[in-house]
């Protein structure tokens, strides 16, 4: 089997998914554009020889819908001949995109190949392609397809981890893309400009270095609203070993909606 090798791995920022965010202005297909550019300048790349482009994207609806991964590239210019492919597995979507793209050159399939993930929270909001898993409650409960929060918080009873420790490695994992920031470790961000803000945005807008253990324990927990609908009953059920679910997850401690995207 052949080795597949990375040249270059390259994203936006991470804008907020609001709409004072720094990219909200932007289409997916600028966003993407702005990375596809940069790619082909700093490699030399020659785009005919680009065999094959995988794209991971959650939410394949309206701006992101119709395989944005082939129809970004028509939008930037690149030629016609350049196959697209777009692929959802949640929130493993871009890493899986990147196995098949690895997958194609190791096996003899292709001998350049780009991956990567887009998604624009604040565009294309999270459910809005109303999946019948998630908008059919009969559906959901009967494949036992649960948000992946109530998940989360399952995981934590089932082990046994505090409120305390989930919010710990939220505080640091905050102080740490800080520290990364601040020694200039993110040397893959591509500045990207928006014309209707006029403003150029070359940092992570969802890094809050400023936040405290206080002020992390003072949200309340996310969840429980949806587990007392049904979903903690749901979740004993599987687990009867469980006597309660532990509701630990927060805004403050979960991932945050974000508009970006990345290239390799």
């Amino acid at each position: 089997m052949k080795q597949a090798f990375i040249y270059d791995a390259i994203r936006t920022p991470r804008g907020k998914a609001k709409s004072d965010g720094g990219l909200t202005d932007l289409t997916p297909f600028e966003l993407l554009k702005a990375l596809y550019d940069a790619l082909e300048q700093r490699t030399h790349l020659d785009k005919n020889q680009v065999e094959d482009v995988v794209l991971g994207c959650v939410t394949q609806v309206g701006e992101q819908g119709g395989n944005i991964a082939k129809a970004s590239l028509l939008f930037a210019g690149w030629p016609d001949e350049v196959p697209g492919l777009t692929v959802n597995r949640y929130c493993s979507s871009g890493i899986d995109a990147i196995n098949i793209a690895a997958m194609k050159v190791m096996t003899g399939q292709a001998q350049c190949t780009i991956a990567g993930g887009i998604e624009m929270m604040s565009r294309v909001p999270m459910l809005s392609d109303k999946a019948t898993l998630f908008s059919d409650s009969v559906q959901a409960l009967r494949h036992r397809m649960l948000m992946m929060g109530s998940g989360a918080d399952l995981i934590a009873s089932l082990f046994g981890m505090s409120r305390q420790q989930v919010d710990g490695v939220a505080f640091n994992s905050q102080q740490r893309a800080a520290h990364a920031r601040d020694q200039g470790w993110f040397t893959s961000i591509i500045p990207v400009f928006n014309p209707v803000k006029g403003i150029m945005v070359s940092a992570d807008e969802c890094i809050r270095e400023e936040t405290s253990m206080d002020e992390l324990a003072a949200l309340e927990p996310y969840f429980a609203d949806i587990g007392a609908l049904g979903v903690d009953a749901l979740q004993r059920q599987e687990h009867p070993q469980l006597e309660s679910i532990n509701h630990v997850h927060t805004a403050g401690n979960s991932p945050a909606m974000a508009d970006a995207a990345s290239l390799i």
